[in-house]
């Protein structure tokens, strides 16, 4: 089939999603406000209860090499923070593999000089010239040089506590265990776009607690090596190593667990601009991988981004219909959810964080809808990569 022909296809998916959440909601909207109501109050109640099980606690403590992989490019701004930190962890035996993808700033020349300070540090240069690049192609490159057991994949912006390695490790020791995804928070304060994003991961880390199957989200992600060298080599073509991993070892069947014990720290984009751009990489990366695996499965994700979109509006119009009062359920269940592991995910104030992830997502679903849309132009193209901007670490 032609390219034209593909796109016209995509096209009509994009359409038939957007329909049948349309007739979902028109037939949603004629249940009477009694059953509404009714529907709406188990639901809270299904959110809360399901969050009064006990927090997950990992025993035990995994031996074995870990080989931390991290691509980077222009990170002049943060990369010698991250690494120091890396270098003082508590757990005995670790490698450092650190793509250069190009840099054109001090990156190449800080991290050379850090591999003549520490002996575990392997340096990997790919030239600007070279016409390959992205961290796709760079977790590539770095696995013909992995030694470990665990391969953990980082970004150069992350910070990570001395304890972070031992913890994150412990669910390891269950050999059923393939993959673990810890925790995400952010370091930088005093901007309101940074309020946003650390709202964002707050409640991000609850729903991956008590809902949300365990997937990569492209830094904090440990893999026993000998299944991550089995689902390479990535396909380079792609923003999005994160959803093509999850893919894949969903896929294959491999077992994974969130571990919300302990946490890495990633910078922030420092304007609502930068966050615009980031989010619309991520999310048009993960529709376009979607699509390249499972034509149902994007239009299972299409269907469900219209309906939440219907759903999220309809208090605004119809504020006694079925999608209001679901929407107004889950909105409420939110902010005691968030209050009730407050202590456990060291949230500050309940309510700043229960609003800024509003906004956060509110932002999301604005993002997704449009990369939807614009999916049927880009499906079949190299995507570009945006980088965030840094701002300079102390």
């Amino acid at each position: 089939m032609d390219v034209k022909k593909q796109k016209v296809n995509v096209f009509f998916m994009v359409i038939f999603s957007f329909m049948s959440a349309l007739a979902i909601t028109y037939f949603l909207m004629k249940i009477s406000f009694s059953i509404s109501l009714i529907s709406a109050i188990m639901l809270f109640l299904t959110l809360i209860i399901t969050t009064l099980r006990e927090p997950k606690k990992f025993k035990g403590a995994f031996k074995g090499k870990v080989s931390m992989l991290i691509s980077v490019k222009n990170e002049e701004a943060v990369v010698e923070r991250s690494i120091m930190a890396l270098e003082e962890s508590e757990y005995p035996e670790f490698e450092l593999i650190i793509v250069d993808d190009g840099s054109t700033d001090k990156t190449a020349e800080i991290i050379d000089d850090l591999a003549t300070r520490y002996e575990n540090i392997k340096i990997i240069h790919v030239l600007p010239e070279e016409l390959v690049h992205g961290k796709v192609a760079a977790l590539n490159k770095a696995s013909e040089f992995v030694d470990g057991n665990v391969v953990l994949v980082l970004d150069a912006d992350v910070l990570v506590d001395e304890d972070y390695l031992p913890e994150a490790l412990k669910p390891f020791e269950d050999e059923k265990v393939g993959f673990i995804q810890t925790g995400n928070r952010t370091y930088n304060k005093g901007k309101f776009v940074y309020s946003i994003c650390a709202s964002d991961l707050a409640v991000t880390n609850i729903f991956m607690e008590y809902f949300l199957k365990p997937r990569s989200f492209g830094t904090g992600f440990l893999i026993r090596s000998d299944i991550f060298k089995e689902i390479l080599p990535l396909n380079e073509n792609s923003i999005s190593d994160d959803k093509q991993m999850s893919i894949k070892l969903n896929e294959f069947g491999i077992r994974g667990v969130f571990n919300p014990t302990v946490f890495s720290y990633q910078s922030s984009p420092p304007n609502l601009k930068s966050l615009w751009r980031q989010r619309r990489r991520w999310f048009l990366g993960d529709l376009v991988e979607t699509l390249r695996s499972s034509k149902k499965s994007f239009i299972l994700s299409a269907f469900i981004i219209f309906l939440t979109d219907m759903f999220v509006i309809s208090p605004f119009f119809f504020p006694s219909s079925f999608p209001s009062l679901i929407t107004l359920s889950i909105l409420f269940s939110l902010l005691l959810l968030v209050s009730f592991n407050s202590k456990r995910f060291e949230i500050s104030n309940t309510f700043i964080t229960w609003l800024g992830s509003m906004l956060s997502y509110f932002i999301d679903l604005i993002s997704l809808t449009f990369c939807i849309l614009i999916t049927p132009m880009h499906f079949d193209k190299k995507l570009k990569w945006y980088k965030t901007p840094r701002e300079k670490t102390r």
